[in-house]
């Protein structure tokens, strides 16, 4: 049993003290951490067919060095830790001149105080959409006039065909959507009058929402939706 634990100054080494009078070392270094778990997981993400595209990049050049210092990069970046960000990018650059320090993008970046802005203003609109999605409206406006102040020309939702610029449309937006996916679910399941109410609930934040995406015309009936949703599934 453990009696006893002790952090390294850096935090990446944990040693515990057992009854056994045994101490081990345990390796916490989040970069080792993260290759060990993408050696493990690699194969899973690249050929289970219900793996979203997205998800089966995420171990995209972990176990190549340079590679890694640009995932840690992009990572740091993101959170908001813009120096320590360019840092991995430089260190990324001193090992490959050339190394695209982007690579979700089309052209190659190679400024890495460039690339760190843009990817905290990614993680931004990120993480006001994860905000909008649990019903915090007013904090992901908030999160979006953060990032409009960074940079004035900044489409707040790249998933649209046009150049959103409003913080309060797109994070009301944002919350309908979210509701509507969650009706979507819930109708599936048969929980009809649920699902009815979420889709009432995503056409108070915008009434212009598209309750059924999945069709060509535009539907603005909760109650049909619903249970055409959940007669489908039957």
């Amino acid at each position: 049993m453990v009696n006893s634990i002790s952090f390294s100054p850096d935090g990446k080494t944990l040693a515990s003290g057992s009854d056994d009078k045994t101490i081990k070392l345990w390796n916490l270094d989040p970069d080792f951490l993260i290759r060990r778990s993408c050696d493990r997981i690699r194969n899973y993400l690249q050929h289970n067919p219900n793996v979203s595209e997205s998800d089966r990049r995420l171990c995209d050049g972990i176990g190549n060095p340079e590679l890694e210092k640009v995932q840690s990069g992009k990572r740091l970046a993101k959170l908001g830790y813009l120096e320590k960000a360019i840092s991995k990018f430089e260190e990324a650059q001193k090992i490959n001149s050339k190394v695209d320090l982007n690579p979700d993008t089309k052209e190659v970046e190679t400024n890495a105080a460039v690339v760190a802005k843009e990817l905290y203003l990614v993680g931004k609109l990120e993480k006001a959409k994860q905000q909008a999605g649990w019903g915090f409206v007013d904090k992901a406006r908030d999160l979006l006039k953060q990032a409009q102040q960074l940079d004035s020309e900044i489409d707040l939702d790249p998933s649209t065909a046009v150049i959103d610029k409003d913080p309060k449309v797109v994070a009301r937006s944002l919350a309908a959507l979210a509701k509507v996916e969650e009706g979507y679910y819930l109708a599936e399941e048969g929980q009809v009058e649920k699902a009815i109410a979420l889709f009432k609930e995503a056409q108070q934040l915008d009434s212009e929402i598209d309750l059924d995406p999945d069709t060509e015309a535009i539907d603005k009936d909760p109650e049909a939706v619903a249970r055409a949703l959940a007669g489908d599934k039957k």
